[in-house]
């Protein structure tokens, strides 16, 4: 308020310099130097002169503000303090060195090139200086003077290459008016002193810097010019296989296929590239390069990679590798940093398949059944051409013939007993397996309805003589036995036949072996239950007549025997139910084991086909 109000006031800060004045000074006949209270502005050059005439305008210095971020401010205090020469302002870069409020920084003035140390800025809300920071952004304000006069200050201000940096922007309002009015307010005197802003600290030889180029960005970072920084690439964390792990199984001479669908749910492209798999898994080029070149795979797609494994160097067993690929993004930012992702291949190598086929045990199987057909084709054709001799007109040659033909129609139920994917095909093998039940059950229904018949005939023959009632008992009479256990034994075969029939399967030897595949064996199975509620009807109706068999057999054992052979048809049909309580179960025992099974239903038919012949027509031949 002292100054002269007709007077033009032009400021200059001469930080470096000290005024010792509470008011006031005159220096020379135009300036003046004035001890001001305080400074809150980033204002860079102040000077207080006072001219009567135009001169001052040389002088005129707008406002100039803007915002720049701390790598900015940095570049600006380096440049100060690596040129200027720390000496009057009058000499060669004198004036170079930049003076500030609100900020202090510290330099070496023993070093050559870089001499700055440490920059801190005031921080109002914390009251204390802080750490300048590389990316923050700070609002400053100059005279234009700098802009104008200083070289490097201008570019160095109005580039803003840093994202969120506002280039320097010279305003109308004169500094001079501006410091005028900051003046004219003040209550009591401003201390122009340096006030530890600017310190040159000689025993710190490390010097700052906040300047970071793109050589200098380590592994797993990019250079980004907008920051001139080298922040972390891009994660790839949404570059997947949707399958993290392929099971495959074959046997060594099978070359099983295999696909896995990589997906890239990134906004950007990924370049795909194997770096690791077993030498057993080979790739379908054609769908997939994987000779050493990259693959491109485009933001939001995905690639299916076909492969197949050569398990002809691996031990039977499970084996477990992983593949693994390198994604790296491919946008323009040059980023190559690399994320793996890989997935599992296990592979169940088999032992060389093992089918459990008959094999030569068909030999014995077959050889039964040509001994039981060629013994019954002989007692048949001795029936035939001795039928008029007594013993055999006692026996009654029908039912001897019967017995024959019973016993050959279930003898032949070996044959196809002995098909299995050996030797034929699964529609031949599954013609076979309903056939052996038809031909066992009705050759046994043929033979044994001939031998009840006799039984039965000879049992009422010697009843009614008891009761001394004459009793003619013809061939027809004795025919209803054979009619109801055929008729009952065909129906239920038919049923069978129709509504749930036997099939060929391969089923695995060890059921709860998921990788059973390999040890398999052939059987005949229904896809229903309903085999099973027929079945046990046929074992009722034939296991029923049978008991009715020993009881009828046994209440005629006395009967003499030049009138019959009731003695050796008892015998026959007890060995046959002797067979069927010893032999089912151990049928039962040994499933799973087609050898063992084939060999015991053969024997088991030989031996009922067998014991029935024998007993009826070796005591007529003796």
């Amino acid at each position: 308020s002292s100054l002269s109000q007709s007077k033009s006031l032009v400021v200059h800060i001469a930080d470096n310099q000290v005024a010792e004045y509470d008011t006031p000074h005159l220096v020379n006949d135009t300036s003046w130097v004035v001890n001001l209270k305080k400074d809150d502005e980033f204002l860079h050059w102040l000077c207080i002169t006072i001219d009567e005439s135009d001169s001052a305008t040389r002088f005129s210095s707008t406002l100039w503000t803007g915002v720049i971020s701390g790598i900015t401010v940095f570049e600006l205090l380096d440049y100060s303090t690596s040129v200027a020469t720390f000496q009057s302002t009058y000499t060669s870069m004198g004036d170079r060195l930049l003076q500030v409020s609100g900020l202090r920084y510290t330099y070496n003035t023993k070093l050559e090139g870089s001499r700055l140390i440490a920059v801190e800025v005031w921080d109002t809300s914390e009251n204390q200086y802080l750490p300048l920071e590389r990316l923050k952004l700070y609002s400053f304000a100059a005279a234009n003077f700098i802009c104008a006069h200083f070289d490097r200050y201008p570019q160095i201000l109005g580039k803003a290459t840093i994202n969120g940096e506002v280039p320097a922007v010279i305003g109308d309002t004169l500094v001079q008016s501006i410091v005028a009015d900051y003046l004219t307010q003040l209550n009591a005197s401003y201390d122009t002193r340096i006030q530890e802003r600017l310190i040159n600290d000689t025993t710190i030889f490390t010097p700052m810097n906040f300047i970071q180029e793109e050589w200098d960005c380590p592994d797993g970072t990019i250079y980004n010019e907008k920051l001139q920084s080298c922040p972390n690439c891009p994660e790839i964390k949404r570059v997947s296989f949707l399958t993290e792990l392929v099971k495959l199984k074959a046997e060594k001479c099978e070359n099983p296929w295999g696909k896995v669908l990589l997906s890239n749910r990134e906004v950007f492209n990924v370049s795909i590239l194997t770096k690791s798999a077993p030498n057993w898994i080979m790739f379908n080029e054609s769908r997939f390069n994987m000779l050493g070149n990259a693959t491109t795979l485009m933001a939001g797609g995905s690639i299916a990679i076909d492969f197949y494994a050569r398990p002809t160097n691996l031990m039977p067993g499970t084996t477990v590798s992983t593949v693994s690929f390198g994604v790296a993004d491919t946008t323009d930012s040059g980023c190559l940093n690399e994320y793996a992702i890989a997935f599992d291949v296990s592979l169940k190598v088999l032992p060389k398949a093992e089918l459990n086929q008959l094999g030569n045990i068909r030999a014995v199987g077959l050889t039964m059944m040509a001994i039981v057909l060629l013994c019954t084709i002989s007692f048949g054709f001795w029936t035939f051409f001795n039928r008029k001799v007594q013993v055999v007109k006692a026996s009654q040659p029908m039912f001897l013939i019967m017995i024959c033909v019973g016993i050959f129609v279930m003898g032949t139920s070996i044959f196809p007993l002995s098909i299995d994917d050996g030797i034929a095909s699964v529609s031949a093998c599954n013609i076979a397996c309903m056939t052996v039940p038809w031909l066992a059950s009705m050759g046994f229904t043929i033979a044994f309805s001939a031998l009840f018949s006799k039984i039965w005939r000879i049992y009422k023959l010697v009843e009614s003589a008891k009761a001394l009632i004459r009793l003619k008992l013809t061939e027809k009479d004795v025919m209803a036995p054979f009619a109801i256990l055929f008729g009952l034994n065909f129906s239920c075969l038919l049923a069978w036949t129709l509504v749930d029939p036997l099939f060929w399967v391969r089923r695995p030897v060890n059921e709860g072996d998921v990788d059973g595949s390999w040890n398999t064996y052939g059987t005949c199975q229904s896809s229903g239950k309903a085999h099973i509620a027929f079945l046990v009807i046929l074992l009722i109706i034939d296991a029923g007549a049978l008991l009715l068999s020993c009881v009828v057999a046994y209440y005629a054992r006395n009967i003499s025997d030049e009138f019959s052979e009731s003695k050796y048809l008892g015998v026959g049909v007890v060995s046959w139910l002797q067979l069927l309580v010893v032999g089912l179960p151990i049928l039962f025992l040994i499933d799973g084991m087609p050898v063992a099974s084939y060999f015991l239903k053969s024997a088991g038919i030989f031996a009922l086909c067998l014991s029935m012949l024998l007993l009826v027509f070796i005591p007529k031949l003796i």
